[in-house]
């Protein structure tokens, strides 16, 4: 019995280190404790630009500057829209799995650092208030809407 009790130790330690390395070099505890996302209630700023421009600390992932999916929403007349959400789906028109819906601040803008698992690609629906649905038919992988939505020719996105 006594003999058994130096073999375990040695991968006893090793899996224990194992486990204490892929901890400490994933932020994802970090950031489940501590979501950032856009809510009807809250306020952000500057509407319209890239998110991604300030929101996209390559160095920390787990810091309030890192969006994994971020951008504005319009409504038809052109003003912000404060009322809608966006929904990510892994199929096109809202098929396949719900992977997560945002929604949209008082300042018009979506966000959030959630970690979302873009293998694959997913697909954006801008979904009003009143339960309007408006699909993109290409595919997204995560980042800033507004790198290229709002940029001539591609239109902004508008929640009816």
């Amino acid at each position: 019995m006594n003999h058994l009790f130096p073999k375990l130790i040695l991968p006893c330690v090793l899996i224990l280190i194992v486990i204490l390395v892929i901890n400490a070099c994933t932020h994802t505890n970090d950031i489940e404790l501590d979501l950032k996302e856009s809510s009807a209630n809250k306020e952000s700023h500057h509407a319209g630009l890239d998110c991604m421009s300030c929101h996209h600390d390559s160095k920390n992932e787990a810091s309030e500057k890192w969006w994994y999916v971020a951008g504005t929403a319009y409504n038809t007349d052109g003003r912000i829209n404060t009322n809608g959400s966006i929904e990510l789906w892994s199929g096109k028109n809202s098929t396949g799995t719900l992977l997560k819906r945002i929604y949209v601040d008082k300042s018009g803008n979506f966000y959030t650092n959630k970690i979302i698992n873009f293998v694959g690609g997913c697909y954006p629906v801008a979904v009003s208030a009143t339960g309007n649905r408006t699909a993109m038919q290409s595919i997204f992988n995560g980042q800033g809407c507004n790198s290229c939505h709002g940029i001539y020719p591609i239109p902004r996105i508008v929640i009816n």
